[in-house]
């Protein structure tokens, strides 16, 4: 795994070495004032850099490129994807040598390498969301507009870009889907609270799954007792076992709007929030809750586990940052401090230090010693804009 992490603020995308620690650089200017958007490889050692939109609306010229970016080095390659559509979305492969990206009706897969293109795909209309990888990183899927209404989703060869199957029978529009473990099945979720379960030897849809509120958003798909689907809508958070759909179970209920959930890295601990309400640290075992996140004055803003899983930061609104324990649910110190409202968090990979972005372009980081006993920050770093 690398050791850099991203931020994106508004004045560009900020990145920080955590081995020496020191700011890299702020890499993306004025030109990209809204819609900055980024995505780290699975090995840490790339960063694709995406969007960019003017305050009234215009797409300028950068926003319809993708910049691949060494972290190490922040030596980046440009290319441009289409003409008057700005990049959407961009999606590493499972071992990072591919990227795959949307822009308007325009689909591209490159070699990370060396941005050459392997797949290049024109769509009748415009591409939607639920660009996935799959989990061998042979195949991708992704949602496509419909001249009838409504959208399609497909799945490509990654490396010859030919369409092996087209899954439709969609009323509106698709928000998410997930390949399973095995790469057999298509996991989908729609607009009006429905998720779909396909299978790719057929293309027939083998499931079906209604929420009570929509929309829906697949958070965790897992083959440990069958095929087991975790959901979330803004209302509540849904988990559902194959080969028996009738096996519903309602693990988390938001009481609040503006619902946000995060798992730890394997998937043993879910941290659930709303605005203006307490979080929850929630085991996903038995989904018994194992605390209420309660000590801050506002609402959760930002949420990370520690690479370890003994930790869990909240950043909120009122400007600071929580250290809780998995184990116990308690706080491990009093709040740590920052100048302005959280943005977002970060842990190194050694779990060494905690980063976090205010509403400004500052950036705190304290020293963490590896796991809760004798801790001693904090010991803050600051970057500001250059």
């Amino acid at each position: 795994m690398g050791t850099t992490v991203a931020w994106s603020a508004p004045d560009g995308i900020w990145l920080m070495d955590y081995s020496t620690p020191k700011a890299l650089r702020t890499h993306i200017g004025p030109s990209y004032r809204r819609g900055i958007d980024f995505r780290f490889s699975p090995d840490g050692k790339y960063l694709a850099l995406f969007g960019g939109i003017d305050a009234d609306g215009k797409v300028r010229r950068e926003a319809q490129k993708v910049e691949i970016c060494e972290a190490a080095t922040t030596d980046c390659r440009a290319v441009t994807l289409a003409e008057a559509f700005y990049v959407s979305d961009v999606e590493f492969d499972p071992k990072s040598s591919m990227l795959a990206c949307i822009a308007g009706k325009k689909f591209r897969i490159f070699r990370v390498s060396d941005l050459k293109r392997l797949a290049s795909l024109q769509a009748e209309v415009q591409f939607g969301e639920g660009l996935t990888w799959s989990s061998a990183g042979d195949r991708v899927a992704v949602a496509v507009g419909s001249t009838e209404g409504g959208e399609t989703i497909h799945i490509y060869d990654a490396l010859t870009g030919q369409r092996e199957r087209r899954l439709k029978g969609f009323r509106g529009k698709v928000i998410d889907t997930y390949f399973s473990p095995k790469d057999d099945l298509v996991i989908s979720a729609h607009e009006d609270g429905v998720a779909k379960v396909w299978n790719l030897s057929d293309q027939v849809v083998a499931y079906s799954f209604k929420a009570r509120t929509a929309p829906l958003k697949i958070i965790d798909v897992s083959d440990k007792q069958g095929l087991q689907l975790t959901a979330a809508t803004p209302s509540e958070i849904v988990k559902w076992t194959l080969p028996s759909p009738s096996d519903t179970r309602v693990v988390h209920r938001f009481s609040g709007e503006g619902s946000a959930v995060l798992f730890s890295p394997s998937g043993k601990y879910l941290v659930a929030a709303s605005s203006g309400i307490p979080g929850v640290l929630l085991e996903t075992e038995q989904w018994l809750p194992l605390a209420n996140l309660s000590r801050h004055g506002d609402s959760i803003s930002s949420m990370v586990f520690s690479p370890d899983e003994t930790l869990l930061a909240t950043g909120s609104l009122d400007r600071s940052v929580i250290l809780w324990s998995t184990q116990s649910g308690q706080p491990v110190r009093e709040p740590l401090q920052t100048r302005g409202q959280i943005r977002s968090l970060a842990f190194s990979p050694d779990a060494k230090l905690l980063a976090a972005m205010t509403e400004g372009t500052s950036v705190s980081v304290w020293s963490i010693p590896l796991g809760t006993a004798g801790f001693s920050g904090p010991r803050p770093r600051r970057w500001g804009s250059r």
